[in-house]
């Protein structure tokens, strides 16, 4: 099979957090217009809030119906339609060149069967839904694989549906699940800059869960128990 590696998703944003705000998570894209086209001087969006495919059946995983465009009141969840909050949507679903990409890389390639991200921080193994509460249909094979990725690592980490660590929408775990992806989200770490001398040993525990989702991948493709790609 094929292995894709996709370094860093967000370099401009992760550039920025290294050198001016720790804190940082947004890319670094001008935010020029707002869901209603208002002008703004807003810098960038939270990636992980920008994901959509652009089938209107999906939406809800990108806006719940409950939260207007363009209104802060009824955000849902850690969301939010302000372009300055560090969890900022964008003005529309897949609006961020960096998003698009991950998309038609995903999405385009139906040999693609699981994607396992990693963001920081929290030492957590997150599975879909995020969008909601509800279980997703393939929860059984999320927690099956999430549980054998965590022995992997000497069950060091927390394993729980995306939603259960805080709701949000437009997640990539989400869209991608949707369209019959074996979706992760390891929740590296415990914090966003850690001391540079617990990196070998943080990416040797990891490396192992990395290894056992590859196999887990592999091995049910080859049994047919994956999720059918439409």
């Amino acid at each position: 099979g094929d292995l894709w590696i996709v370094p860093i998703v967000n370099p401009d944003g992760y550039e920025y957090s290294r050198d001016s705000d720790s804190w940082w998570r947004k890319n670094r894209r001008p935010v020029e217009n707002d869901a209603l086209g208002k002008p703004t001087d807003a810098i960038g969006v939270d990636l992980n809030r920008n994901y959509y495919d652009g089938n209107p059946a999906h939406m809800e995983l990108y806006r719940p119906a409950s939260d207007t465009p363009g209104s802060t009141s009824d955000d849902w969840g850690v969301t939010s339609d302000n372009p300055n909050s560090d969890s900022y949507r964008g003005p529309a679903g897949a609006s961020e060149p960096e998003t698009q990409a991950l998309l038609g890389l995903e999405l385009n390639h139906k040999n693609i069967r699981g994607v396992i991200d990693h963001h920081s921080y929290g030492e957590m193994i997150l599975y879909p839904w995020g969008y909601t509460e509800e279980p997703s249909p393939v929860k059984d094979l999320h927690v099956e694989i999430g549980t054998k990725l965590n022995e992997a690592m000497g069950n060091r980490y927390s394993l729980k549906q995306s939603s259960g660590l805080y709701p949000s929408a437009g997640e990539s775990d989400d869209c991608q699940s949707v369209n019959g992806l074996v979706t992760f989200t390891l929740e590296v770490g415990r914090s966003f800059q850690p001391n540079p001398t617990t990196i070998p040993a943080t990416c040797e525990l990891v490396g192992k869960a990395n290894l056992t989702f590859i196999d887990e991948i592999l091995r049910r493709a080859e049994e047919g128990s994956l999720p059918a790609r439409p």
